[in-house]
C-alpha cells in the first residue's frame, strides 16, 4: 500500500479518519494525500442573480484559505511518518471529485471517515454532508475503501 487517500473535511469523522491513515502509514510506510473538495452552494447563486460575480469570487477565495488552513493544521498529525505528505484541494461536487481523483491518481487505498452512528439510510439534518459522499465513494470507487465511523 504505496499511497493513501483520507478525504477531510471539519467534521470529526476527519479527525478519526486521520487517525486511521497515521496507522496505516505507520504499519505500511505509506505516502498520505490529504484532499478536501470546496464545494459552494452554486445553485443558491444561480437563482440570487442579486449576488455580483466579485462576491461570489471572495466567498469562494475565503473557503479556500479556510481550507488550506485546516489542511495545514491536520498535517501536524503526519509529522515524523517515513512516507510523503501532500494535501489537495480540488472544487465541486464533493463525491463526484473524489472519485475522479481516485481514478486518475496512482491512489492505492482510501480512508473516509462517516459522522453515521449505525448502518443504513439517515434522514433529515442527520444525513449529512459527509454520510452521503461515504456512501457514493464506497460505492463506486475502484480502490478499497475503508469507512471509519465517528461513533
Amino acid at each position: 500500500m504505496n499511497k493513501i487517500l483520507i478525504p477531510v473535511d471539519c467534521l470529526g469523522c476527519s479527525t478519526k479518519a486521520i487517525d486511521e491513515g497515521i496507522k496505516m502509514a505507520k504499519a505500511f510506510g505509506s505516502d498520505i494525500v490529504l484532499l478536501h473538495v470546496v464545494s459552494i452552494g452554486f445553485t443558491f447563486f444561480e437563482y440570487n442573480a442579486n449576488i455580483p460575480q466579485k462576491s461570489i469570487l471572495t466567498i469562494i477565495e475565503n473557503e479556500k484559505k479556510r481550507t488550506q488552513e485546516m489542511l495545514d493544521s491536520y498535517k501536524e498529525n503526519f509529522k515524523g511518518l517515513t512516507g510523503k505528505m501532500e494535501s489537495v484541494v480540488l472544487e465541486g461536487i464533493a463525491a463526484d471529485e473524489i472519485l475522479k481523483y481516485i481514478k486518475t491518481s496512482d491512489i492505492d487505498f482510501v480512508i473516509i471517515g462517516s459522522e453515521s452512528e449505525e448502518p443504513g439510510i439517515k434522514t433529515g439534518l442527520k444525513s449529512g454532508f459527509m454520510g452521503n459522499v461515504t456512501r457514493k465513494v464506497l460505492h463506486h470507487s475502484e480502490k478499497p475503501v475503508l469507512i471509519v465511523r465517528l461513533a
